[in-house]
């Protein structure tokens, strides 16, 4: 017999299917991509997702901003020991050379919401991929009451 567990699961699958499907999901090294997963979060609910700390940012979009060293949290490694904010510098090593900086600037993105994007492919396509399942388990009529019922949402 199915459960509400095992349907919530199935549609998280077909979001997290559609959510990370090339084009849509942005793709630098792959991480993103491969972070994103379903899992049951409680009764008939189920979340897709990333536990990276970007994937908001990615999603949502983010204001510019300015990243400067902090030498309270890390300080400078070997002979110099101070704590002079006009001396610490950010390290970096681009195409082979070490590049060092007082700061850096990076301008405000605009997001790419691949999770909302795949929520509304989904609710537009309809649930008729679960149908076989369901027809199997509980009955043409009450798998087509079923199916008309489910809701999806986005929530942060």
């Amino acid at each position: 017999m199915i459960t509400a567990d095992q349907i919530a699961l199935m549609i998280a699958e077909r979001v997290r299917d559609k959510a990370t499907k090339q084009g849509r999901i942005p793709f630098d090294t792959g991480d993103l991509r491969k972070s994103i997963c379903t899992e049951l979060i409680g009764a008939g609910m189920a979340a897709v997702g990333s536990n990276l700390s970007y994937a908001r940012a990615v999603h949502d979009g983010r204001k510019a901003l300015t990243i400067r060293p902090n030498v309270q949290k890390n300080p400078p490694l070997g002979d110099r020991k101070h704590r002079d904010m006009k001396k610490a510098r950010l390290k970096f090593h681009l195409g082979g050379k070490t590049v060092f900086a007082r700061q850096v600037f990076q301008p405000a993105r605009v997001g790419r919401p691949f999770f909302q994007e795949a929520i509304d492919e989904v609710s537009a396509s309809g649930f008729d991929f679960l149908m076989p399942r369901l027809i199997q388990d509980l009955g043409h009529e009450i798998a087509k009451a079923v199916v008309k019922d489910i809701k999806l949402t986005i929530e942060l």
